[in-house]
């Protein structure tokens, strides 16, 4: 940055006595700052504008001021859980204004499914649910799916639970989903009984 012509130097002001026709130009330099993406597990963080695909490509420059989307994307059977350095939370979009060099990090991992245990009264009579939260431990931008299936422990389908098959969809980002059983109130004296709700 500087001036031409009559004037020179770098300061922010410059006099020019008007003798003549003269032609005075300033000169200035935008500022360029480095993002830089570095991740942990199997995973691609994609930058809009364009310029960083990590993986490949983890470093890039832009000019100051400018409005940085980051998106992580884990492999198929993996999951993403947060972000670190300049970005933070656990959603897989971050943006971030460019006005310093700044360091992001995405960590992914394994992609994996659990169900909730249930402890509850069945009743005397009629019927209750037992509702089941099945979650996933990481966020993904694919559709997930699930198998589950009632088995018998103690309790006996038909006489204590209504027996259950089905399909649990996670979609995009969602990371909890909820299974319903029906149990079978009775006033039989008896233990506390079990059942299992099988993922597959």
């Amino acid at each position: 940055a500087g001036w031409t012509g009559p004037c020179t130097g770098t300061a922010p002001t410059c006099q020019v006595t008007l003798s003549e026709v003269r032609g005075v130009a300033a000169i200035f330099n935008l500022k360029i700052y480095t993002l830089s993406v570095s991740k942990l597990g199997k995973g691609v963080v994609t930058s809009n504008p364009d310029g960083i695909i990590c993986g490949t490509y983890c470093r890039d420059k832009f000019e100051a001021g400018t409005r940085v989307t980051l998106t992580a994307s884990p492999t198929l059977g993996s999951g993403f859980v947060n972000w670190g350095g300049a970005c933070t939370g656990t959603g897989r979009v971050c943006t971030l204004t460019m006005d310093a060099a700044k360091n992001v990090t995405a960590t992914f991992v394994p992609l994996t499914v659990a169900i909730s245990d249930v402890a509850q009264i069945e009743g005397n009579s009629g019927t209750s649910t037992f509702n089941f939260t099945v979650s996933l431990n990481a966020s993904t931008h694919r559709t997930v799916t699930v198998n589950y299936a009632t088995l018998n422990g103690t309790a006996k389908a038909g006489s204590d639970y209504t027996a259950r098959t089905g399909l649990v969809t996670f979609t995009a980002d969602q990371l909890a989903k909820s299974v319903r059983i029906v149990v079978l109130g009775d006033t039989i004296k008896e233990n506390n009984e079990t059942f299992f709700v099988n993922l597959t």
